[in-house]
């Protein structure tokens, strides 16, 4: 018979066991969290390796229409590389005034927009000689998704006339 005192707890292998089942529990738990905090996360590394290597555009000029078409400004981009921007809205245009965003401008783009090309487009706007000043924004498509390169942003202000 046992005396009061002797009472034997779990064995040493049973709790080693258990600790080594607890640690292998804890390490998968982490590891699903991290794969799924990963898949999340890769669309915004694509966006942003896109927006930084891929996407070079530039303004090569803009201004006001003439008195026949008043609510436009013609802005003309220039692709600095060979990136291929395909058919549809490659930007939009912010229109700012007293420091906040007025109107976002989407331009009618026919055709496509790729390699070192230069074209200009006609975007309407009304009353565009109120504006104070114009934010160019990229637009790509991957993959079927569609994001905007907003650290590629250029702000503008057209000339006085065509």
């Amino acid at each position: 018979m046992r005396k009061r005192g002797q009472n034997r707890g779990i064995s040493g292998i049973v709790t080693t066991i258990l600790l080594i089942l607890l640690a292998f529990a804890a390490i998968v738990i982490v590891y699903t969290i991290y794969m799924q905090l990963m898949k999340e996360k890769s669309g915004e590394v694509d966006e942003t390796m896109v927006c930084l290597f891929d996407v070079n555009l530039e303004i090569a000029g803009s201004c006001y229409q003439d008195v026949t078409e008043p609510n436009y400004i013609k802005i003309t981009i220039k692709n600095k590389n060979d990136f291929d921007y395909g058919k549809g809205q490659f930007f939009v245009i912010k229109a700012v005034k007293d420091g906040a965003t007025v109107e976002t401008l989407i331009p009618t783009i026919i055709g496509s927009f790729s390699g070192f090309a230069e074209k200009q487009f006609p975007v309407g706007i009304d009353d565009p000689l109120l504006i104070e000043k114009f934010i160019f924004i990229p637009r790509v498509n991957i993959e079927n998704q569609e994001f905007f390169c907003y650290s590629k942003a250029i702000e503008f202000k057209p000339e006085k006339s065509c």
